[in-house]
């Protein structure tokens, strides 16, 4: 059900400053489409505490998608990948597509290359995007080697509010690895925009999630 005749999306952060991060995208990729934000922070501090999903945080994704399928959204995004593995199950029963943030760069990943280096702040977002990238690489018929790797420190530092320092930490971790692989998968949100800066450095492709994002749902649109 669009909203005034447009196609309408819902983006679900755990992150307040995704917010703005995201209305900028949209703004300049996607003018055409209106959006609104829901943010709940509590879902992945609870994820974290309990060391990924548990059925009560799953409750509670399901009850908020709901409620953007009621408010309108033909498209609901999940840009936190600790969450968004909820899309999962939620997809048998929702009436409205579900896009999880790391799809789309997972799927441009196992184009570029068998080895694939994965990096994330959060501990509990790991295991979930890897899962994506080996599944879409199944899906496509390809092999898919992912190394992973997690810069805690980068993580505490955000969400206190130090971008630089977070920002410093991530591309300080990713030049000290070793460069066996083909691509770089950055895998949350809050380090999409270092990707430029990275694949200058190291000379390899790196994904960030969130432009690719934007682009899936603009492909989404203009087929429906």
């Amino acid at each position: 059900m669009a909203i005034d005749g447009k196609p309408t999306i819902a983006l679900h952060h755990t992150a307040p400053f995704l917010v703005d991060v995201f209305k900028a995208l949209l703004a300049e990729r996607l003018p055409r489409v209106e959006s609104f934000h829901m943010v709940d922070e509590s879902l992945v501090k609870e994820a974290q505490r309990a060391g990924g999903l548990t059925p009560e945080v799953l409750r509670r994704v399901r009850i908020e998608t709901e409620l953007a399928r009621d408010a309108g959204a033909d498209l609901v995004l999940y840009t936190c990948a600790t969450i968004s593995p909820a899309a999962d199950t939620l997809r048998h029963e929702m009436s409205v597509p579900l896009l999880k943030i790391d799809e789309p760069a997972a799927e441009r990943a196992v184009e570029l290359g068998e080895r694939i280096l994965l990096i994330c702040t959060s501990k509990t977002a790991i295991n979930g995007v890897k899962r994506v990238i080996e599944d879409k690489a199944a899906a496509a018929g390809r092999r898919a080697s992912v190394i992973a790797h997690v810069e805690h420190e980068a993580y505490a530092m955000r969400r206190n509010g130090d971008k630089a320092g977070h920002d410093r930490c991530v591309v300080e971790g990713a030049k000290k690895l070793p460069r066996d692989y083909d691509v770089l998968v950055l895998g949350q949100a809050s380090m999409a925009h270092l990707a430029p800066e990275l694949e200058a450095a190291l000379g390899v492709p790196v994904l960030g999630n969130t432009t690719l994002c934007i682009d899936a749902i603009a492909r989404h649109f203009k087929k429906t």
